[in-house]
Protein backbone atom coordinates (compact mmCIF):
# COMPACT_ATOMS: atom_id res chain seq x y z
CA UNK A 1 0.00 0.00 0.00
CA UNK A 2 1.66 3.24 -0.75
CA UNK A 3 1.69 5.89 1.65
CA UNK A 4 0.66 9.45 0.86
CA UNK A 5 0.49 12.99 2.95
CA UNK A 6 -2.83 13.93 3.57
CA UNK A 7 -2.51 16.86 0.90
CA UNK A 8 -1.70 14.26 -1.82
CA UNK A 9 -4.76 11.92 -0.64
CA UNK A 10 -7.39 14.75 -0.93
CA UNK A 11 -6.18 15.97 -4.04
CA UNK A 12 -7.30 12.34 -5.40
CA UNK A 13 -10.96 12.21 -4.02
CA UNK A 14 -13.89 13.66 -5.53
CA UNK A 15 -16.04 16.23 -4.70
CA UNK A 16 -18.19 13.78 -3.60
CA UNK A 17 -16.16 11.64 -1.75
CA UNK A 18 -14.30 14.27 0.16
CA UNK A 19 -18.27 14.95 1.42
CA UNK A 20 -18.26 11.55 2.30
CA UNK A 21 -14.94 10.69 3.88
CA UNK A 22 -15.36 13.92 6.19
CA UNK A 23 -18.70 12.50 7.56
CA UNK A 24 -16.74 9.59 8.39
CA UNK A 25 -14.13 11.34 10.36
CA UNK A 26 -16.82 13.29 11.79
CA UNK A 27 -15.36 16.58 10.47
CA UNK A 28 -16.50 18.45 7.71
CA UNK A 29 -14.81 19.05 3.95
CA UNK A 30 -13.98 22.69 4.90
CA UNK A 31 -11.89 22.09 7.76
CA UNK A 32 -10.36 18.71 5.85
CA UNK A 33 -8.78 20.70 2.50
CA UNK A 34 -7.56 23.52 5.37
CA UNK A 35 -5.88 20.57 6.56
CA UNK A 36 -4.07 19.21 3.57
CA UNK A 37 -3.43 22.96 2.68
CA UNK A 38 -1.70 23.18 6.22
CA UNK A 39 -3.93 25.93 7.78
CA UNK A 40 -4.78 23.43 10.32
CA UNK A 41 -3.19 21.17 12.64
CA UNK A 42 -5.68 18.14 13.08
CA UNK A 43 -6.48 16.86 16.71
CA UNK A 44 -5.43 13.78 17.82
CA UNK A 45 -9.10 12.06 17.27
CA UNK A 46 -9.33 13.73 13.61
CA UNK A 47 -5.72 11.93 12.96
CA UNK A 48 -7.35 8.40 13.85
CA UNK A 49 -9.95 9.30 12.31
CA UNK A 50 -8.03 9.99 8.91
CA UNK A 51 -5.86 6.96 9.30
CA UNK A 52 -9.25 4.43 9.74
CA UNK A 53 -10.83 5.77 6.83
CA UNK A 54 -7.78 6.32 4.46
CA UNK A 55 -7.23 2.37 5.38
CA UNK A 56 -3.80 3.72 6.46
CA UNK A 57 -2.82 5.54 3.21
CA UNK A 58 -2.44 8.75 5.35
CA UNK A 59 -0.46 8.18 8.55
CA UNK A 60 -0.98 9.58 11.98
CA UNK A 61 3.06 10.64 11.67
CA UNK A 62 2.67 12.62 8.47
CA UNK A 63 -0.49 14.56 10.14
CA UNK A 64 1.45 15.31 13.48
CA UNK A 65 4.98 15.60 13.51
CA UNK A 66 4.64 14.84 17.70
CA UNK A 67 2.38 12.11 17.07
CA UNK A 68 4.95 9.99 19.22
CA UNK A 69 3.78 11.70 21.90
CA UNK A 70 0.60 10.43 22.21
CA UNK A 71 0.74 7.40 21.30
CA UNK A 72 4.47 6.09 22.35
CA UNK A 73 4.22 2.97 19.99
CA UNK A 74 4.71 5.61 17.36
CA UNK A 75 8.11 7.13 19.11
CA UNK A 76 10.49 4.83 17.33
CA UNK A 77 8.63 4.49 13.74
CA UNK A 78 5.45 2.81 12.31
CA UNK A 79 3.19 0.94 14.85
CA UNK A 80 2.59 -2.55 13.47
CA UNK A 81 -0.85 -2.51 15.44
CA UNK A 82 -3.52 -2.72 12.74
CA UNK A 83 -5.43 0.95 12.97
CA UNK A 84 -8.90 -0.60 14.74
CA UNK A 85 -7.10 -1.74 17.75
CA UNK A 86 -4.94 1.92 18.62
CA UNK A 87 -6.90 4.06 21.57
CA UNK A 88 -6.58 7.60 21.57
CA UNK A 89 -4.31 8.91 24.40
CA UNK A 90 -5.83 12.10 26.24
Amino acid sequence: MEKLSFKEFWRELSEVERADFAKRCDSTPLYLRNVAAGERTPGFPLCLAIERESGGVVTRQTLRTDAGTVWPELADGPTNLPVSEVVCAE
